[in-house]
């Protein structure tokens, strides 16, 4: 019975026992099978109350209850002394911020004020209302990626070809600043630029990384172990980022970026409806002009900050620098057999190795104007690229 609080029962018979009969506290301890202590207490707090023995007939068990363990008087706390709900939420989203930290700041202000379990019921009881489980984004964690369903389409001059684009749209958790751009095709290529230049734009570098379950970033999707494309895989290491693919069949995973989506088809596609464009460059001018209202446009879900000024105070104080280099490869390919003329074939060009890597197989990376060899993650050799 240790810990536990007695049952009325009980609580009648140890009464019954120590003032009806004077049984000794021991005798009444091995009798009801109940701690000593627990026996001590009761008598305690029966001597504390008002009650008198023997106990009226007509008393309920409630109000016996209520006489015993009477609850404590709530303390006044002035205004002054609660909590602010809008500097909670805020301070929540910073990185290693917990309600715990939170609760130790206040209550060294304000000694008076708030118990930490009553802070904790203040804070749940005048947060936002949640209709299902939302998730809260540290600032600078992570980067929401993946691509309109509607795009755009420009018109080639010199064959009148009609040519539809991808929209690449990526946005911060905290802040849901966001980056947009078309692009040719969805290929690993495209998408590793995107992001190069999306770093860029931000001049700060996610934490993680988190893209629908694309191609163009996983080649196979898993739970716990998806395989990252290799061109996405290099350049999350370039930039010491990570890869964090939403679960599949789970939107509420990407729901940041399936919303800010939303909001772009609304606010970009819908006032470039009618424009006439002749070349990818002059889409992503228009894109970009754009974007620039959309990311300075009011939210009145919050206070009527923009997204660039959260972004100023949410993620980018906690997000990582650029590195010095920019990310360089733009096309990876592995398991290339060496032949017996010590060469390996690449985009229809051939390219010499070593020797004695006859029979080997490499990985080779592209950049801009060069491709290096490897071999079992080693550096072996590099050439210019050839162009057909």
């Amino acid at each position: 019975m240790k810990g536990q609080k007695l049952s009325m029962r009980s609580i009648r018979k140890i009464l019954e026992y120590r003032l009806g009969k004077g049984i000794s506290a021991d005798q009444t301890s091995l009798a009801l099978k109940i701690s000593k202590g627990s026996v001590i207490n009761l008598l305690k707090r029966f001597k504390d109350s008002s009650l008198s023995w023997p106990l009226s007939d007509d008393i309920s068990d409630t109000a016996l209850n209520e006489l015993l363990y009477p609850k404590p008087a709530p303390r006044k706390i002035s205004s002054e002394d609660l909590p602010n709900i809008e500097h909670m939420s805020k301070e929540l989203s910073r990185p290693h911020m917990t309600l715990q930290r939170l609760w130790e700041e206040y209550h060294k202000d304000h000694p008076q004020g708030l118990k930490r379990s009553a802070f904790y019921r203040f804070y749940t009881k005048h947060k936002e209302p949640e209709v299902t489980m939302k998730m809260h984004h540290k600032g600078g964690d992570k980067l929401f990626v993946d691509y309109s369903g509607d795009g755009l389409e420009y018109v080639e001059k010199e064959s009148g070809e009609v040519i539809s684009v991808e929209l690449f749209v990526c946005c911060w958790g905290a802040s849901s600043y966001c980056y947009a751009e078309a692009t040719r095709s969805q290929s690993q290529e495209d998408f590793a630029a995107s992001h190069k230049r999306a770093f860029q734009y931000f001049d700060r570098v996610p934490f993680a990384i988190v893209p629908d379950n694309l191609k163009s970033a996983i080649v196979r999707a898993d739970r716990f172990n998806p395989l990252v494309n290799r061109v996405f895989s290099y350049l999350c290491d370039h930039y010491g980022t990570v890869t964090l693919p939403a679960r599949v069949r789970k939107p509420r995973d990407k729901a940041t970026v399936e919303s800010n989506i939303l909001h772009i088809q609304r606010f970009i596609l819908a006032r470039l409806r009618n424009s006439q464009f002749f070349s990818l460059a002059e889409i992503n001018t228009a894109i970009h002009e754009e974007l620039e209202l959309f990311n300075r446009s009011p939210m009145k879900d919050h206070g009527n900050q923009t997204r660039k000024q959260r972004f100023e105070s949410l993620d980018k104080p906690y997000a990582k620098p650029l590195p010095e280099t920019s990310f360089k490869i733009v096309s990876v390919k592995d398991n290339v057999k060496v032949a017996r003329d010590y060469h390996i074939s690449y985009k229809k060009h051939f390219y010499s190795v070593p020797w004695k890597y006859v029979g080997k197989r490499v990985e080779i990376r592209q950049s801009d104007h060069l491709i290096e060899i490897y071999y079992d993650h080693t550096f072996i050799c590099r050439h210019p690229v050839l162009f057909s």
